[in-house]
């Protein structure tokens, strides 16, 4: 698994490829939570595990990525893992995914009305190459 430092830039350079040189919009989603102990139990002696610091870790750095993103974290974790997720801890039942859809349709709903704005970036505007 990346670090959360990686995961970071990765997404970084992901947002400028799309917003600065594809000149198209982007929407960052964060994780939802996940349940750890029901993780932990489910996954126990297999070479992947999900850690609920981790995953919200993941989500701050999303977060500070793009303050307009859609906080999945926040809304999952408020909610709380009960009839959300499937006993492995990880994955949305009906009923969480029915969730995620209405928070990011009721986000992007509300970011229709909105002006774009520039992604911020760490580095610096590229030359899109192109002769004139």
């Amino acid at each position: 698994m990346a670090t959360g430092r990686e995961t970071e830039r990765n997404l970084r350079a992901l947002v400028d490829l799309i917003t600065r040189e594809l000149r198209a919009g982007v929407t960052l989603i964060t994780p939802p939570a996940v349940d750890g102990p029901a993780a932990r139990t489910f996954f126990a002696g297999l070479p992947l595990s999900w850690d609920p610091a981790t995953v919200a870790d993941i989500a701050a750095r999303i977060g500070r990525i793009d303050a307009r993103s859609v906080g999945l974290h926040d809304v999952t974790r408020a909610h709380g893992p009960g009839g959300l997720l499937e006993p492995d801890g990880v994955h949305p039942t009906p009923a969480g995914q029915r969730l995620i859809l209405a928070t990011i349709v009721q986000h992007l709903a509300g970011a229709a009305g909105r002006p774009a704005e520039p992604a911020r970036s760490s580095r610096p505007a590229r030359s899109s190459g192109a002769i004139g």
